[in-house]
């Protein structure tokens, strides 16, 4: 999704609609038929006259005008008792069909409930991603660690992804945990000393990386708090040599909630599709301005580089105004190019020619 804006239609608003649709029609043939069976209703056709006349019987009467009036002057109203019969057997259609709606719309939902927590300490893990894989139906964990996950029907044969920066991930078939609730434990991931290099202050050369593009109408980002567990990236390209990442910056083009609390990633780059994981602990972002520039410093974290990556942010959690309101980045067109998913374990797509509004601050460290 990659146009102006993301305003995106749930599953949930398409049965709504449907549900609406499906009255209307209802209602409009109630009323018709209630028009036709208890008013006076004259159905003209060349020199004849059918209505529905006082008694007990409903009969045709030809109208003066007719030349052959003098035929016949009253026949049996079998024209107005079948259009009568087709009108009542549509109701009745109608009326099962909405008899069975509570079996098609409101059948036992499925799901995956649990906490997940630490292997070590066994503290509650926040903002763990879980998502049925290479789908968009996915979530998080909130500050105790519990979460619960809607799995459609057509998703129970699926596998169900739980990660966690800093951590292993647990890989597992829905049908194993489908419908009760679980304590998953993550055990925190070792990383080779060799990966993780401490630096002092070098005063090394500065530069940046990305696009700052402050456009208040080519955008991209999210509506209605619909993106929880979706990113938004853009592939930074480096020259030759070794960097430090000082800081990670952004700019917002519009954001309507009180406030967003977001989560940055930064991905190495595989067969042109972001893959494992730089970062080795959690930076999340705390949003409360309504436009602007964003920059975070992860100097502390000493991340370095030497191979083009993908900074991306998530959407974790938003407060306030959900009404019709959106979080978007500014964006470059014609330049760069755009990574994007809308759940965590959904597939990533791209889009070229076209970026976000973010870059890198790096140093260089190539005069070590």
């Amino acid at each position: 999704m990659i146009t102006s804006k993301f305003f995106i239609v749930r599953e949930a608003d398409k049965i709504t609609l449907r549900v609406v649709l499906s009255s209307f029609t209802v209602v409009l043939l109630f009323v018709t038929w209630q028009y036709i069976a208890l008013q006076k209703v004259r159905i003209y056709f060349p020199y004849i006259n059918i209505r529905k006349c006082l008694g007990k019987q409903h009969q045709y009467e030809i109208s003066d005008r007719h030349p052959f009036h003098s035929l016949a002057v009253r026949y049996e109203a079998t024209f107005f008792f079948f259009f009568q019969t087709i009108i009542l057997k549509l109701l009745l259609l109608f009326f099962f069909f909405f008899l069975k709606l509570p079996a098609i719309f409101c059948q036992t939902v499925n799901y995956v409930e649990g906490v997940v927590v630490c292997s070590q300490t066994q503290a509650s893990l926040e903002y763990v991603n879980i998502g049925v894989i290479n789908t968009t139906t996915g979530t998080v964990t909130d500050r105790e660690g519990y979460f619960k996950l809607y799995i459609p029907q057509h998703l129970n044969a699926e596998k169900i992804n739980i990660s966690c920066i800093g951590y292993k991930n647990i890989v597992l078939d829905i049908n194993q945990v489908l419908n009760k609730k679980t304590d998953f434990s993550l055990v925190k991931d070792i990383y080779n000393i060799d990966e993780i290099t401490v630096l002092s202050k070098t005063g090394g050369k500065f530069e940046t990386i990305g696009a700052k593009s402050t456009s208040k109408n080519i955008v991209t980002g999210w509506s209605n708090g619909s993106g929880k567990g979706g990113e938004r990236g853009i592939l930074i390209d480096l020259k030759k040599g070794k960097y430090l990442i000082r800081s990670v910056n952004f700019h917002v083009a519009r954001n309507d909630f009180d406030s967003l609390l977001l989560r940055l990633h930064i991905r190495r780059l595989e067969n042109e599709l972001p893959s494992e994981e730089i970062l080795k602990e959690n930076v999340f972002i705390l949003v409360k301005e309504e436009k602007g520039w964003i920059s975070n410093d992860i100097t502390h974290l000493n991340v370095t580089i030497n191979q083009p990556v993908v900074a991306s942010i998530e959407w974790l959690k938003q407060w306030g105004n959900t009404n019709q309101s959106a979080f978007l980045i500014s964006s470059n067109y014609l330049s760069g190019t755009l990574y994007f998913k809308e759940a965590s374990d959904d597939r990533w797509h791209f889009k070229k020619r076209f970026s976000p509004s973010i870059y890198l601050t790096l140093e260089s460290l190539n005069d070590e």
